[in-house]
């Protein structure tokens, strides 16, 4: 599950009068200490926005947060919702979590919004990045300087083999 489906559930049941941008903002402050809430504060509300429609990944925000994670806050702001809120729950997340119950479903949305952010903070590239070097528009500082070492190799390559099988030393 990515984060936008994951909020995208929660949204349908906790929102009350919230706009996605700050209901998805508050989820975040939520999931970390409180030196990780300054940041998740200072953090603008549009980019929660993005996050929320998937117009954008947390790749990057996730990283910066990992490092504040704090589940037991998250599992306490499920819980402060009251049982009725923990029963919906259990009815979005039923084909997600198997033996769900309101007594367990703030542990198990907590473990699992953790899961979505250290994920997406152990990512390499994002999908953009990857399409764009599929496209063979790799966007690095470093493609000009790997493609001249490439043809540097294969150039001297053919040179450097055969003096080296030819001589004694082995290196």
């Amino acid at each position: 599950m990515n984060f936008s489906e994951f909020a995208h559930r929660l949204f349908s049941v906790m929102s009350g009068s919230s706009s996605a941008e700050v209901f998805t903002k508050t989820l975040f402050i939520e999931l970390v200490n409180d030196e990780g809430k300054a940041i998740v504060k200072e953090k603008n509300i549009s980019n929660f926005k993005a996050y929320f429609y998937n117009k954008s990944q947390i790749t990057k925000f996730a990283r910066v947060i990992n490092l504040y994670i704090d589940k037991m806050g998250f599992i306490e702001f499920i819980d402060d919702y009251g049982d009725a809120v923990a029963d919906n729950l259990c009815s979005k997340f039923s084909d997600v979590f198997q033996d769900v119950s309101p007594t367990n479903i703030s542990e198990k949305l907590a473990d699992c919004f953790v899961e979505i952010v250290t994920n997406a903070a152990k990512a390499k590239k994002t999908a953009n990045s990857t399409k764009e070097i599929s496209k063979g528009k790799d966007t690095s500082p470093y493609s000009e300087t790997a493609k001249t070492g490439q043809e540097f190799v294969k150039k001297h390559l053919a040179d450097v083999i055969p003096t080296i099988t030819k001589s004694d030393n082995p290196f």
